[in-house]
């Protein structure tokens, strides 16, 4: 059975106790002095963030993050000082909405905080957020997306469709891993209790229409200004081989124990972690959509999204792969997933 009655769980999440007021404030600080510890000696510069400062002949990424770096550099600052800055707003940022949407979607302050906390003091947060890179930026997108679908869920108003299509754009526009992101709601809408197919397949169209006229507005634009867009021919010029595969897995197995630990074991610790966090989320899901068609859904939907978005990210980024020569599931394009995948078996327990 469920830990609560039919809509406690989002009145107990609205109620602002104390110690929630102590996590919304002292998660963003708990990150903001990671992230001023860790870079300490200046922001971390890689061959991307030159391309993000537009100091490369070739900057071919998605323009949200680029465009912000210039912005905040035309006020005057050195580009390394504004990624500095952008990285340290992004950082508390982000910190309060993955506390916002844990403590909303689970209902429960504790299990809010193990989540939160696990995903801000991993080291591959740190260590990510302690550079001039996209990701941070990409993760702000996602969170006010999986924020606008709380609302939705919560409110069953379709204005907010729009609004995580909205966020599905701007995520793209970010990160061209972006639409993953809108592929795990289109899952979600497509099985939504309490709708007909009709209502399911517009309610899908409300999230694909703006973010498509984002993504397409933004292509186009710049095909025509600039002579590029993506910068990514459509042909198969993957190159991975099966070596670099094991590695991209040994990527993922760092979320688990370290990477001094025999590559079997933490493979086979992966794999048990990630059978038991699915086993969760099943029996959370089922619970949730028997509810839902009983009409009593609450934020805790937001759990299936958020496992959907596993999926179809790896799918997305396998797909890349074919396509793009050189590219490797590394610890960073497998972060998203990180977050998200913490946030969901939280939500599930």
């Amino acid at each position: 059975m469920y830990p609560y009655q039919p809509g406690e769980a989002v009145a107990q999440a609205r109620s602002r106790p104390w110690q929630d007021q102590l996590c919304a404030v002292g998660f963003p600080l708990l990150a903001t002095m990671l992230f001023m510890l860790s870079t300490r000696h200046g922001i971390g510069i890689w061959p991307d963030s030159v391309r993000y400062m537009n100091l490369s002949p070739m900057p071919w990424d998605a323009p949200l993050y680029p465009g912000l770096l210039q912005m905040v550099a035309a006020a005057g600052m050195d580009i390394s000082a504004a990624a500095w800055g952008i990285g340290l707003v992004l950082t508390a940022l982000n910190a309060f909405l993955t506390w916002h949407v844990l403590r909303v979607a689970s209902g429960r302050t504790v299990p809010a905080a193990v989540g939160t906390a696990l995903i801000i003091i991993a080291p591959q947060s740190v260590g990510l957020y302690g550079l001039a890179m996209s990701e941070p930026l990409f993760i702000t997108m996602i969170l006010a997306t999986l924020a606008a679908f709380i609302r939705y869920v919560e409110s069953d108003d379709k204005g907010w469709l729009y609004g995580i299509g909205i966020g599905v754009g701007l995520a793209s526009l970010t990160r061209f891993t972006g639409p993953a992101l809108g592929a795990a709601m289109a899952l979600f809408l497509l099985i939504q209790p309490r709708r007909t197919l009709g209502e399911r397949i517009a309610n899908v169209a409300r999230v694909a229409l703006p973010s498509m006229l984002l993504f397409a507005g933004w292509a186009v634009v710049s095909e025509l200004a600039a002579g590029r867009s993506t910068g990514r021919p459509l042909e198969w010029l993957g190159n991975m081989t099966a070596g670099d595969w094991w590695l991209s897995f040994e990527a993922l197995t760092a979320w688990i124990v370290p990477g001094n630990v025999p590559g079997p074991i933490r493979g086979a610790l992966f794999l048990i972690a990630l059978g038991a966090g699915l086993a969760l989320v099943v029996r959370h899901a089922r619970r949730a959509l028997r509810a839902a068609a009983k009409g009593r859904a609450d934020a805790g939907l937001i759990a299936l999204p958020l496992a959907f978005f596993f999926f179809t990210y790896l799918a997305f980024m396998v797909l890349a792969t074919a396509i793009e020569a050189n590219l490797h599931l590394n610890s960073r394009y497998a972060y998203p997933i990180y977050g998200t995948s913490v946030m969901a078996v939280t939500i599930a327990l």
